[in-house]
This record gives structure tokens, sequence and C-alpha cells, in this order.
């Protein structure tokens, strides 16, 4: 059996591209940590590159996920010509674990929806986790907070590690990640409220996922924070979210009222042709003040933490 050793200094998403880059089919991901998830969605994504992650899943296609079956799909990634599809094993508290992290699972929302991705809930696991493709079987190791992985590739071993795997894919329940994709939520808030309003909520993003906990980030609390900062309309923002199933209105109603108490935005009343009145947000003198001071994306992240 050939076996080899792959180390990286900060995170296992390296040794991961490698093992996507030798992968011309199926790769099976089983039983992996939330943050070796993370790197599974990341190493996905730099494959696939730039552009590509981009269509905007039907109201049929929400929860599929690729499966076996789909021969025709599996015939072209085995003879080289697509990215392969992930297929991911994991008990559902640990894929819940995973979505709470809203860069990551929006992110993995773009895979799902061009069919590079797929998720399965299943019972609690007895096993190692392990990445495996036909060819080579991957195991992440973490030694001395150093990320090493072990790479086999000889069969009969990765054959029926591969088949292993198959089993519990087709065994297990399809998840839904209830996350939009990451390329929907900044295309339309583009053309609902402007680039500037897109370009704060990346940036709060960036800076939440850089210098604290990735799960921290609330992206309804966001929205409401970037919107209020460019004086919009919570009709027009609750409805955004809803349509593109970030929350429903009333959640936005509910963290609009959650700021107000914080002493973070505040609303006047605007009036319509038709209807009742409706509210526009705008940040407190407090934190206009404290933007021009030290820049957006500081000081809104320091609210969502």
């Amino acid at each position: 059996m050939l076996v080899t050793m792959t180390q990286t200094a900060e995170r296992p998403g390296e040794s991961l591209r490698s093992v996507f880059s030798t992968t011309n089919g199926v790769l099976y991901v089983f039983d992996p940590s939330a943050r070796t998830l993370r790197a599974v969605v990341e190493a996905a994504a730099a494959e696939l590159g730039p552009g590509e992650t981009h269509r905007r899943p039907s109201a049929e296609n929400d929860s599929e996920t690729p499966t076996p079956s789909r021969e025709g799909t599996d015939a072209a990634r085995d003879a080289g010509t697509a990215t392969p599809a992930v297929r991911v094993v994991a008990t559902g508290s640990r894929l819940r674990e995973f979505r709470d992290d809203f860069g990551a699972a929006a992110l993995a929302a773009e895979l799902v929806a061009d069919d590079r991705l797929g998720l399965r809930a299943t019972a609690a696991l007895d096993g190692t986790p392990v990445a495996a493709s036909r060819s080579q079987v991957y195991v992440p190791v973490v030694v001395n907070g150093t990320n090493t992985g072990v790479a086999a590739a000889a069969a009969p071993f990765t054959d029926e590690v591969f088949r292993q795997c198959a089993s519990a894919w087709e065994e297990g329940t399809p998840f839904d990640l209830r996350t939009p994709p990451l390329s929907t939520i900044r295309e339309t808030l583009t053309a609902e409220f402007g680039p500037d309003a897109r370009a704060d909520f990346d940036a709060v993003l960036t800076t939440v996922e850089r210098d604290h906990d990735p799960t921290a980030f609330d992206p309804v609390t966001a929205a409401l924070l970037v919107v209020a900062r460019h004086r919009q309309l919570l009709y027009d923002v609750s409805n955004w979210g809803a349509d593109v199933g970030l929350a429903s209105k009333a959640t936005f109603s509910r963290k609009k009222n959650r700021l107000e108490d914080l002493g973070v935005v505040e609303t006047e009343r605007e009036s319509v042709p038709t209807g009742r009145p409706r509210q526009r947000l705008f940040l407190t003198e407090t934190y206009r003040n404290r933007i021009d001071d030290e820049g957006p994306a500081s000081v809104l992240a320091g609210v969502l933490v």
C-alpha cells in the first residue's frame, strides 16, 4: 500500500486541495469536524474557480443533492471533465454546527446550487473521518496543533473505504442548509440597495470571520446595520431578506427592535402614497460618529459579537 504524509502549518485546506487536484470522480467526506468541513467547502470552491458558482437554485431543487444514480454526470466526472462531486456524510448535530457558520454555509450553498456538493445527515457515526475517492483515501490528523494528513492510494483498501462511504451516503438523509448562496445575497443586495451597501456587508462579514468567532455573525443584524447606515426602509430590507431566503419579516422586525433597545439604530415614520407609513432606518448619532472615526466594518462587526 502506498501511504504518504502531507502537512500544513495552519489549516487543513491546503492538504485537501491536493486531494481535489488528484481526484476526477466523486469524493466522499465522511464524519468531518465542522472546521474540516469548512476547509472542504473552501477547497472545493477554490478548485471551481471564480464565477462558476452563481446559479440560484430553483424551488424544486433547493433540497436536492447529487446522488450516485446520476450516471451521466458521474461519467463526466470520472472522465475528468468536471470538478469532483463532494458528498458529505455527517451527523445532524455536526451539520447544524456547520450551518451556524454563515460564511461557510453560504459558500456551501453555492456549491449545492451547482450540484458540486451534497450534504447528508446520519445517526451517530463510529469510524475515522476520511475523504475518499476511487483512487485515494485521505485521513486528516492534528498533531500538537499542526494539521497533517495521511493519504493511501492502493486497492483493495481504497475500494473498500470508497464502497463503505458510498453506502453511508445512500443511507443518509438530505440536509437542508437553509442558507441562500452567497452570490445571491450579494447580487440582490446590490440590486436593492446599491454597491456601497453590498461592500459594507462584505466588509462586516470579513471582519467578523477574521477577528472573531465566525459563528457570531448574524446576517440579519448585519443587513439591518448596513441599510441603516444608508438610511433605507425597514419594509424594503425585510422584504428583500424574506425573498432571498435569509429570514422572515418577523425576524427582521424583532432584530430591529433589539438594535433600537441597544441604542444602535433609530427609525422615523415616512408616509407612502398607499398603505401604512413605513419606517426608515438610520444609525444613532453615537454610531454614526464611531463609523466616521473607525470605519464601518469594525464598528458594525463589534455590534455582532
